[in-house]
């Protein structure tokens, strides 16, 4: 008897929802284990550690391109397009387009981690959906924690997982 091979495959997707595998998403949250789940806590934690980063994202006059590390590895260009227009629409509602020395101008937050503070470590972090290119990760600090500090859509271009997108929770 021969099973069809969309039937074959149908099943293979429960078998791995059921078992919960990191390709399925897992149901508790972890500390980072899949390879995007490690770039993302490793840029996650580059931009708590590296404010020249968070300049960069932000596309400000502050950013230091002497001072680059290779930040674009860690983001496609539309999440840095998203980003830059973000802050520019901060400045023009906080300081009529202008940075304005001693005023909160710009973004008050870093925009990566989605907080104001450095997270405590571990990040732990839920696949909410991994394909081959792209991946669905929320990340929250603590356990206790009711909600995700942050969800993130990372895409794989060049061989490398890239933040692609980020909604940060309340």
């Amino acid at each position: 008897m021969h099973i069809p091979l969309l039937r074959l495959l149908s099943m293979a997707v429960l078998l791995c929802c059921v078992s919960q595998s990191a390709w399925c998403g897992q149901t508790a949250y972890h500390r980072a284990t899949s390879e995007p789940e490690k770039t993302l806590d490793s840029i996650l934690r580059n931009s708590e550690k590296d404010h020249n980063l968070i300049e960069f994202v932000l596309h400000t006059p502050f950013y230091k391109s002497k001072n680059d590390k290779g930040y674009a590895q860690y983001f496609t260009r539309t999440f840095l397009a998203t980003m830059a227009a973000m802050e520019k629409k901060t400045i023009q509602e906080n300081c009529k387009g202008k940075y304005i020395e001693g005023e909160l101008c710009g973004t008050d937050y870093n925009p990566v981690n989605c907080a104001l503070d450095n997270g405590p470590s571990p990040y732990l972090f839920k696949v909410d959906s991994l394909t081959q290119d792209k991946a669905i990760i929320a990340y929250k600090w603590r356990t206790k924690d009711a909600t995700p500090a942050a969800t993130y859509e990372l895409l794989r271009e060049g061989g490398a997982w890239k933040i692609d997108r980020v909604i940060c929770h309340p």
